[in-house]
């Protein structure tokens, strides 16, 4: 018998894939579905290469014999088709463009991380108001200032002064008498009171008293001033525009009430003559420090305290100039 030619496998022509051109990547990549693959004749097994028949013909399935040229394309195992090949391709470039974002995104928090770690971070400011005070030391010594501060000086009150007086209204006193007794020391005055203003003054009470000098005897006038109105020495009477007129008083000061003066170890004492004539337009006022006359001087001599009680009849006066 003839030898039989040995039948070789022809190969199975594949289709040549094309380049898919790679779409861009849109923020929000829409998966499209993809078309479902078309129906694939059964895969047929090859036959053995001892049983390939030699005129180039393959055996059909179920007895039907194909020859190569006609033979459809059959995928080896593990092989997609053209379609399934071009429906992966639109596919691949949406994960890899999620990997990316993905690596850049870690990339950029690590290197915040490290920066993070490199720059320390400031303490919050604390307000004045939160800060704990701080203790003063216990053994400090408060140290005195250098130059001790003066303290201010209160104000020193306006001292008081005389009312005003009418202008048109003038006293005068002059004393007749003065002396001592056991119980107080006495003077008898006359005063006169002048009207020399055009209205008629319809009352005038004259007042008399009797003080002693002394260093406070100006506040004395003063408070005696603002006094009301004592007991007059006479009735009160009028005054007609121009008119002037003399009364007639006596007046006392308790023994107890007179300031001592020591001359040269001697007791004595300087009689006061004040007097007031008080009328509703004002009040006029004099004063005079009253003594005794001398022959050899022009100077008055006090009233001596340690002498036994009695009357001078020369007696004269010098006005009080009251101080400032």
């Amino acid at each position: 018998p003839a030898a039989t030619p040995t039948p070789r496998a022809t190969p199975t022509p594949r289709p040549i894939p094309r380049a898919t051109p790679t779409p861009t990547p849109s923020p929000t990549p829409v998966e499209t579905p993809a078309p479902a693959p078309s129906p694939e004749p059964p895969a047929t097994r090859l036959p053995d290469r001892e049983a390939q028949p030699v005129g180039g013909t393959e055996p059909g399935v179920d007895g039907v014999t194909i020859a190569n040229e006609q033979a459809p394309a059959i995928a080896a195992p593990g092989t997609a088709s053209p379609e399934q090949q071009n429906d992966a391709d639109r596919g691949l470039p949406f994960w890899p463009l999620l990997i990316g974002t993905g690596l850049a995104a870690l990339a950029i928090g690590i290197w915040l991380g490290r920066r993070s770690r490199k720059v320390p971070a400031l303490p919050a400011p604390t307000s004045r108001a939160a800060a704990e005070p701080v203790a003063p030391p216990r053994n400090a010594t408060p140290v005195p200032d250098a130059t001790p501060r003066a303290e201010p000086t209160p104000p020193q009150p306006a001292a008081p002064s005389l009312p005003p007086e009418p202008s048109f209204l003038a006293v005068e006193a002059r004393p007749v008498r003065v002396g001592l007794n056991m119980l107080s020391a006495t003077i008898e005055a006359e005063v006169t009171v002048h009207n020399s203003g055009a209205t008629p003054i319809g009352r005038v009470a004259v007042d008399l008293r009797l003080l002693s000098a002394h260093s406070g005897l100006d506040a004395q006038l003063i408070e005696l001033a603002h006094q009301p109105q004592g007991r007059p020495i006479v009735p009160p009477f009028a005054l007609a525009p121009g008119e002037s007129r003399t009364v007639r008083g006596v007046t006392a000061l308790p023994r107890e009430a007179i300031h001592v003066i020591d001359a040269a170890g001697r007791p004595m004492f300087v009689p006061i003559l004040a007097a007031a004539a008080h009328t509703d337009w004002g009040v006029s006022r004099c004063a005079y420090a009253v003594g005794l006359e001398r022959t050899d001087s022009s100077k008055l001599s006090p009233i001596w305290l340690d002498q036994p009680g009695r009357m001078y009849d020369q007696v004269a006066a010098r006005p009080h100039v009251m101080r400032g």
